[in-house]
């Protein structure tokens, strides 16, 4: 039993984090933002004017994601290398936390493209009033968020819930050994996986002394008659 736990692979989980990593990858290198300014020039004769600039993820949080993404992925796959559960635990929180770095840096970006776009274009054109030229209509600035975005937050979320099965392997695996009675086994200090529970033999219970030996017997000795100094006289 102790050796199917060992060899078990969590298949489902590190597939999905693999995918996820993978889905955040690719939108990292992708367009994140498109940016459309559009100049009203009619008070000067002229219709209106537009111009677009996109921004792909790498100009932007794109390599926070992407490293997010990568780390995600390379502890999905030491899983398979790994056997150890408590291990495999670590490194399912570790890939919860690459797809939250991954998720979090594209919501973060998702929801501040504007201000850092416009900051962007305040640094760029000094000397020209921004804020005025967008307050009174003679200059629009549209922001569009693109496929790259969304892609890696949905492929952070997927590495979080790949991650998310990993620790709770381990916890239903342990309330099924204490369903059925068998304590948990903890690695030895410096072992990378657990060692099987050694079995405690009873002691022998001491044999009964031996009875002592009877004391041996001995024949009585015959009485030494002394000589009779009459009978030998000369």
């Amino acid at each position: 039993m102790q050796t199917a736990e060992r060899t078990s692979l969590p298949i489902a989980a590190v597939a999905i984090i693999v995918v996820g990593g993978a889905i955040a990858i690719i939108g990292s290198v992708l367009t994140w933002f498109k940016a459309t300014i559009t100049a009203d020039l009619s008070s000067f004769g002229q219709g209106s004017q537009s111009f677009s600039q996109s921004g792909k993820g790498l100009d932007i949080d794109g390599v926070a994601t992407l490293i997010a993404a990568i780390v995600a992925i390379a502890a999905a796959l030491l899983v398979l290398i790994l056997r150890d559960r408590a291990t495999r635990t670590i490194l399912g929180i570790v890939a919860i936390l690459g797809g939250l770095v991954a998720a979090g840096f594209a919501t973060y970006d998702l929801i501040t493209g504007r201000d850092q776009i416009l900051n962007g274009l305040r640094e760029a054109a000094t000397g020209v009033p921004i804020d005025r030229l967008l307050a009174t209509g003679l200059l629009r600035l549209d922001i569009t968020p693109q496929f790259g975005i969304f892609m890696v937050i949905a492929g952070g979320v997927i590495a979080i819930i790949g991650g998310v099965m990993l620790v709770l392997q381990r916890a239903a695996a342990e309330a099924e050994r204490a369903e059925i009675g068998i304590a948990p086994v903890e690695p030895a200090e410096g072992s990378m996986s657990p060692t099987a529970p050694a079995s405690v033999e009873p002691e022998p219970t001491p044999a009964p002394p031996a009875p002592a030996a009877p004391p041996e017997s001995r024949a009585p000795e015959a009485p030494v008659s002394e000589p009779d100094d009459e009978k030998f006289t000369p």
